[in-house]
């Protein structure tokens, strides 16, 4: 991450530097060309005056140009892993609840990235609601499932079925109007954390406390002083790592998710803050989770309705 930073302030400053030589340089020709067609009396000599505030406007314009495309530019890979555009769709309320009162069916599921298999063939039913645990060592394909399931990876082999639809025939809408998606790292945007929860959208302050209190926020968050309207910091640094994890959850509980997939949410965490986490959303009685994890606690393991075990494809082709 401090890499991509120094990256991106390079960029930044080197495009500040361009365009403000760009701008001096575009100035000075302006106002030496006015100057000659004035002596050629082609023009008069107050237009040099004018020429020369007029041009000093539109070159500063451009030369804040490079570096506002320059943000947009990185910002763009947010939208593209969190589907931001993705959720400010609409989503048919019949079809979205035909895909969450049934089983999540997976027959015979791979994926490969060109000729490397990622993922080796599986298969599992999982019921409405139950909490599953996604087991097998590195390399063994737990992320790449995730993706597939959250909607990110459609050309996969095999079926997965969200109650009764075929998941890639489903809109990328419709999945995310569905499906949380929880990595090891949730970004928390340097807002309020109000903000971070509603990303824009509006939500009841009733509505927010009942998500946080839900996600074992609330009360840490009605002891800062300015509550909802508390900024997060930068990387949420207000937030530990196992309230960052809950910041993310209630995010989706804050909008009705009804499967949450937790790509190694607890692996960056003490074991004592790993536990807490796990308990807390082992404890959502209406909520499918799937949680990708390369250790499991022994004090949790009998709370998992099933776990499922992957293999490394390089051992399913031997």
């Amino acid at each position: 991450m401090a890499r991509v930073r120094i990256y991106q302030n390079t960029i930044d400053t080197a495009s500040s530097v361009i365009g403000a030589a760009l701008n001096v340089t575009s100035q000075l020709l302006t106002t030496f060309l006015t100057g000659y067609l004035a002596i050629q009396r082609i023009t008069s000599i107050g237009a040099i005056m004018t020429t020369g505030s007029l041009s000093a406007n539109v070159y500063n314009g451009l030369a804040n140009l490079g570096p506002e495309l320059n943000t947009i530019r990185g910002v763009t890979p947010l939208f593209k892993k969190y589907h931001l555009d993705a959720l400010s769709r609409r989503t048919d309320p019949v079809e979205a609840t035909a895909t969450i009162t049934n089983n999540l069916v997976v027959h015979q599921l791979t994926y490969a990235y060109g000729n490397k298999m990622a993922l080796a063939p599986v298969s599992f039913t999982v019921p409405f609601p139950s909490k599953v645990a996604i087991v097998g060592d590195s390399g063994v394909g737990k992320s790449t499932l995730l993706n597939i399931l959250s909607g990110k990876l459609k050309n996969y082999q095999g079926s997965v079925r969200l109650g009764t639809q075929e998941l890639k025939q489903l809109p990328l809408a419709v999945v995310q109007g569905q499906v949380l998606y929880i990595d090891q790292l949730p970004y928390i945007f340097n807002e309020t954390i109000r903000y971070n929860l509603t990303l824009g959208d509006n939500f009841s302050d009733g509505a927010i406390w009942h998500a946080l209190a839900e996600s074992n926020l609330a009360d840490y968050v009605r002891q800062l002083p300015a509550r909802l309207d508390t900024l997060a910091g930068e990387k949420g640094r207000l937030f530990s790592g196992g309230q960052r994890q809950r910041l993310a959850l209630a995010r989706g509980l804050l909008r009705n998710r009804k499967i949450l997939l937790i790509d190694e949410g607890t692996s960056s965490l003490n074991r004592a803050s790993a536990i807490d986490v796990e308990d807390q959303f082992l404890s959502l009685p209406s909520v499918t989770v799937l949680f990708v994890t390369h250790q499991l606690h022994p004090e949790n393991r009998d709370r998992f309705d099933q776990i499922i075990q992957l293999h490394s494809p390089d051992t399913q082709q031997q």
